[in-house]
């Protein structure tokens, strides 16, 4: 549609200008995203989590969604976000953030996948109950217990604004729990609050795998220094390496037949510098080995084969 005032305007111009760069990008049809991270959502546990008759009304579902999601993001780690039925082998980690509902398939699957050399990373109230609602017996988190070697005896949610200090000097608020270990080995303690000296983070290795489970709601320096950690252990990397990494860069990597397209966006308020060879199809210039990319802008840039 030509604006009122006609083809001398920016809008028409960023209009031409993006149709010419939509037809350099025809490549990139039928090409697919592979992560090596999976984050699993669920809609049924949010709405359950956040019913009434809860031990407490400061557990939020989409809270630990975005925790684990963030230092992710930030390290340049492309994740897929699957339903809980998805299956889990194409990942080398999944993430189950409150994932309060969980029915046996998906239990003995998570189990599966653990047991044959996948990492996992599963935060509190996570399994509690099945799909009709009806609680696993004998202790929490019921559907994962086994996967993850341990045993919750009784929830202890915190006060409003109360604090408590681990062992790492970390923090956490909001909730613990009365944790027992039934295999697994313990990351780090409480020091203070209703449970001093029992564990708050845990790691237990199942089979050829391994799945952290985190009791209690971390403060943010501890929640990404744990998934960066992890991250070093299972060997997982970004998409792309980066010369300068200013907050907000965002890359991923799409692959088909004809080769490989590198698309990034510079979220943040700095360039970015960035190792790439091709030929960038926004700008329609050859890239020879670094890229800078202006704060507000993208690229796409069609990959060198090596």
């Amino acid at each position: 549609m030509v604006p009122h005032a006609g083809t001398d305007t920016k809008v028409w111009r960023e209009a031409v200008e993006l149709g010419a760069i939509l037809n350099r990008l025809t490549g990139v049809l039928g090409t697919t995203v592979n992560a090596d991270v999976a984050l699993v959502f669920d809609w049924e546990s949010w709405w359950a989590l956040e019913g009434d008759a809860h031990p407490s009304v400061d557990v939020t579902y989409l809270d630990r969604v975005h925790a684990l999601y963030r230092p992710l993001w930030e390290a340049g780690i492309t994740v897929d976000v699957i339903p809980p039925d998805r299956d889990f082998t194409p990942y080398q980690l999944v993430l189950l953030p409150t994932l309060y509902m969980a029915d046996q398939a998906s239990s003995d699957r998570f189990d599966q996948f653990v047991a044959g050399g996948g990492s996992a990373i599963v935060t509190y109230l996570s399994g509690t109950v099945d799909e009709n609602l009806h609680l696993y017996l004998g202790g929490f988190p019921g559907a994962f217990r086994e996967t993850l070697g341990i045993r919750v005896e009784e929830f202890f949610p915190l006060r409003e604004d109360e604090i408590v200090t681990l062992d790492d000097g970390s923090t956490a608020d909001t909730w613990t729990e009365l944790l027992h270990l039934e295999g697994a080995e313990a990351l780090t303690t409480y020091t203070d609050g209703p449970l001093p000296g029992v564990p708050a983070v845990t790691e237990h290795g199942r089979g050829e795998g391994t799945a952290w489970y985190i009791g209690t709601r971390l403060d943010r320096d501890a929640t990404n220094l744990l998934v960066r950690n992890v991250l070093k252990t299972t060997g997982i990397r970004p998409a792309i390496s980066m010369v300068t990494a200013p907050a907000g860069l965002e890359a991923t990597r799409r692959t088909g037949e004809d080769g490989s397209y590198l698309f990034l966006i510079n979220h943040g308020a700095e360039t970015a510098h960035v190792r790439a060879s091709g030929r960038d199809l926004v700008s329609d210039r050859d890239v020879t080995g670094t890229m800078s990319l202006r704060a507000g802008t993208a690229a796409v840039v069609r990959e060198e084969s090596t």
